[in-house]
C-alpha cells in the first residue's frame, strides 16, 4: 500500500496540490523498478527536449527574436502523470518494442510478457490518505518508477512530435523539459496552436504562459532561467527566482549529511556560472550566492571546497564485504549528546 502526500504548486495563483504516491515498499514497487530499467531503453534522443537548465541556457543565450510578430512563450501540461492515457501509453510502448531490439539485451522477458506486466501496474495503484484507503482509477501514480519512463520519453515525445508535424502555425523552435515546453511562435497563432496541442489527446491538456513586458522588454521564465528579450531582439538569460523566494536553504549547522550541504553550495555556484549569458550577470550572481550561503551559516571557504565543519553524520553501521557482495554503509544524522535509541 502506497503512502499518499501532496505538494503545493506555488507557481500558480490558487496554489493547487500535486498528489504524490510514495511507492517504496509497496507490492508493485520492485516490478515497477524492473520495468523502468527495461523500458528506459525505448527512449530516443529528441532534438525537441533539453536535459537541464544549463543546456537550455546554452541554446537560447544571445539568440535573436527580432520578428515583432513572434513571441517566446511556454506551454505546461496539466497534471501529466495523473492524466496520462494508459491505453495510449501501452500502445506506444508496444510499437516501440516492435520497432527496437536494444531492450532485449536487458531482459529475458518477451514483448507480450512486458506488456502484460505493464498493464497490471496502472490498475493496481492503491494508497492511504488520512487513514482511508483509495484506488487510483486513472493515470499513473507519481512516485512509481515506471511512470516517469513512460510519461516523458514515451508519451510526451509522441504527443509533441504529432503536434509539431501537423501544426497549422509556424514554430521556430520547441524545447521541452518533461512536461514544460518553451516555444518561439507567431503571436497571433498562440491560441490556435494551444488548441491544436489539446486536440492531440483529450487527456493531455496544455496551458500557455505569455511573456511579461517591463520597460519595453519582454521576459519569461523557464526552468531556472529568466529570459529577457532586449530591444535589439537578443535574449539575455539570467537566474530565475520565484516571487516567493526567501534565500532559505539547508542550514549549515543542521544535523544533515555533509554531502547534502556540499550539494547545496555546488548547485548554486554551478547555476551562477552556467546560466547567466553575460559576464556582468555572472559577476552579480556569484556574490549573491555567496551571501545567501553565509546567511544560511556556511563558512567563507565553503565555496572553494575546503569544508572542515565537524558536525557530519556518523557512519553507525558498516557492512562487511563478502564474496559476491558490494560493501555498504548506513548514514544516520544525529544530535551530539543525545541517545539515538534506548
Amino acid at each position: 500500500m502506497d503512502d499518499h502526500l501532496t505538494l503545493p504548486k506555488d507557481t500558480e495563483t490558487r496554489i493547487p496540490l500535486r498528489p504524490i504516491n510514495s511507492c517504496i515498499g509497496s507490492p508493485t514497487f520492485e516490478l515497477s523498478k524492473y520495468l523502468a530499467s527495461v523500458l528506459k531503453h525505448l527512449a530516443n534522443e529528441s532534438e525537441d527536449s533539453v536535459k537541464n537548465a544549463k543546456q537550455f541556457a546554452e541554446f537560447i543565450s544571445n539568440r535573436e527574436v527580432a520578428e515583432e510578430e513572434l513571441d517566446v512563450v511556454s506551454f505546461d501540461v496539466i497534471s501529466l502523470f495523473t492524466s496520462m492515457p494508459i491505453v495510449m501509453a501501452i500502445d506506444i510502448v508496444q510499437r516501440k518494442l516492435e520497432g527496437s531490439h536494444d531492450w532485449k539485451n536487458h531482459t529475458q522477458l518477451n514483448k507480450d510478457q512486458l506488456l502484460d506486466l505493464l498493464s497490471v501496474l496502472p490498475h493496481n495503484s492503491y494508497f492511504i490518505f488520512e487513514v482511508t484507503q483509495y484506488h487510483q482509477l486513472s493515470g499513473c501514480a507519481m512516485g512509481s518508477p515506471v511512470s516517469a519512463v513512460i510519461a516523458e520519453p514515451v508519451v510526451m515525445q509522441e504527443v509533441e512530435k504529432k503536434a509539431i508535424e501537423t501544426s497549422p502555425v509556424k514554430i521556430k523552435w520547441w524545447l521541452r523539459y518533461i512536461d514544460d515546453s518553451n516555444a518561439y511562435i507567431k503571436r497571433d497563432g498562440i491560441e490556435v496552436f494551444n488548441g491544436h496541442l489539446n486536440s492531440i489527446n483529450t487527456n493531455i491538456q496544455f496551458t500557455v504562459e505569455m511573456p511579461t513586458a517591463t520597460i519595453g522588454k519582454k521576459s519569461i521564465a523557464f526552468l531556472d532561467t529568466n529570459n529577457t528579450v532586449n530591444k535589439d531582439g537578443k535574449i539575455k538569460v539570467g537566474v530565475y527566482r520565484k516571487a516567493t523566494h526567501t534565500s532559505k536553504y539547508l542550514d549549515y549547522h543542521s544535523y544533515s549529511p555533509a554531502q547534502s550541504k556540499r550539494a547545496v553550495g555546488k548547485t548554486l555556484m554551478d547555476r551562477a556560472k552556467c546560466i547567466p549569458s553575460t559576464t556582468a550577470q555572472r559577476q552579480r550572481e556569484k556574490p549573491r550566492v555567496i551571501n545567501d550561503l553565509k546567511v544560511n551559516g556556511y563558512p567563507e571557504n565553503f565555496t572553494t571546497g575546503h569544508d572542515t565543519h565537524p558536525n557530519y553524520a556518523r557512519i553507525l553501521e558498516t557492512g562487511v564485504k563478502k564474496k559476491g557482495q558490494k560493501a555498504f554503509s548506513r548514514v544516520i544524522t544525529f544530535i551530539p549528546g543525545q541517545e539515538l535509541c534506548s
